[in-house]
């Protein structure tokens, strides 16, 4: 007999009435299972060294569970995974001779972490052309002043100080001890982050927890040469571990003196795409390579990464040439300036080693230093190692 119409057929029987909503009990059973799955994914992840991996081959995942058969594909609250005649939807079962339906069930792991960091494989990127890309920067590099500001760099050995310093270790070779007292030297002294590759984001997250030093990982790193799926990946696997803060390296072959004649649209789409695929809150540096390009490749790269939402620009990766110059953290000052005011920041690294080199970056306009200087940097200003004694390394 048909339901009367306008009245739902009813889903559940209880001692031969049928009832239009699940019974107490049934709520009660999902509310459990779902709470078990949270907590079993919870607890696995908390006490991983890689709490993302973790979480995708855990038992608590139901997709695993499902794979190898230990959980069916029942929805929670009684709904669905019932076949026709009676089949078991979780507690109760739909009624007699109605089929079961896809009720809810918990999602991939990418589904319990929100979709913050969701990758779109269309983001809109505004698009120009050529010419008008070519009119853009040269109005802005037209525009620039003829002498450039000194700024204040805050007292030396100060937290003001320390929260310049990116405190940074990107050896190949580095151990994991390394990235333990990396770590360790980031909390004594109140670094903004450390800055590594990515198979080191997750120790470093772990080893950082509670602190309010960040983690910043290189992108494209040294050459900038992969793809862009290959940076938009990589990047995605920073975020996935942890990192807060991506250092991009720009494709620089892709400017003078190395292309006479650069073609800037896919340069652009490039630097859209990755500041599109990771949205806020997510940090974005662009190296530059300073010390591979001419002086107007650097200025039409600020403007390009300026226009893409970059949060910085960065001298130089510290592998590939001198490193930072004074006069190109202040031309990029001044740039990306014209271009956004203070929203995009400068970062100078590469061979910043002693505090005087430190401060008069910080002076020419740099808001950020990444170098592996940074206890020598700390205790110069402290006066516990003689002035000017170089560090080491980045």
């Amino acid at each position: 007999m048909s339901a009367p119409a306008g009245k739902p057929l009813g889903a559940y029987v209880s001692n031969g009435k049928v009832l239009t909503s699940p019974p107490l009990s049934v709520r009660f059973r999902g509310f459990v299972d779902t709470a078990i799955l949270f907590l079993g994914l919870y607890i696995t992840t908390l006490f991983s060294l890689d709490p993302y991996a973790a979480a995708q081959t855990s038992a608590y995942n139901i997709h695993n569970r499902e794979r190898d058969g230990t959980r069916t594909g029942r929805g929670f609250f009684g709904h669905g995974g019932g076949g026709g005649g009676g089949g078991g939807g979780g507690g109760g079962g739909p009624a007699p001779g109605s089929g079961g339906g896809g009720g809810r069930k918990l999602g991939t792991v990418d589904q319990i972490r929100g979709p913050e960091w969701s990758f779109t494989n269309s983001p809109h990127i505004p698009t120009r052309t050529q010419e008008e890309w070519v009119q853009i920067i040269d109005d802005t590099i037209d525009s620039l002043p003829k002498t450039y500001p000194t700024y204040q760099a805050p007292k030396a050995s100060t937290v003001e100080f320390a929260k310049y310093i990116d405190h940074t270790l990107l050896k190949l070779d580095a151990t994991d001890e390394q990235i333990d007292q990396l770590c360790r030297e980031a909390k004594e002294y109140n670094f903004k982050s450390v800055c590594v590759r990515v198979n080191h984001v997750s120790r470093c997250v772990l080893n950082l927890r509670g602190t309010p030093v960040v983690v910043a990982c290189v992108v494209g790193f040294h050459e900038g040469s992969y793809s862009t799926d290959e940076k938009v990946n990589e990047a995605l696997r920073a975020l996935h571990h942890g990192a807060t803060e991506l250092d991009i390296v720009l494709h620089h072959a892709l400017l003078p003196p190395h292309t006479p004649s650069p073609t800037y649209p896919p340069i652009f789409a490039e630097l859209a795409t990755l500041r599109a695929s990771c949205p806020p809150p997510a940090v974005h540096k662009l190296i530059l390579e300073t010390a591979q390009l001419s002086p107007g490749a650097v200025q039409a790269a600020c403007v390009l990464a300026a226009h893409a939402g970059f949060d910085f620009v960065k001298t130089s990766t510290g592998f590939n040439g001198p490193g930072a110059r004074l006069e190109d953290v202040r031309v990029m000052k001044a740039v990306v300036g014209a271009v956004v005011g203070n929203k995009v920041q400068v970062k100078a690294s590469g061979g910043v080693r002693t505090l005087a080199a430190c401060e008069r970056m910080m002076e020419a306009g740099a808001t950020r230093i990444g170098t592996s200087s940074g206890v020598a940097l700390m205790e110069e200003g402290r006066g516990l190692v003689r002035e000017g004694s170089p560090g080491t390394g980045y």
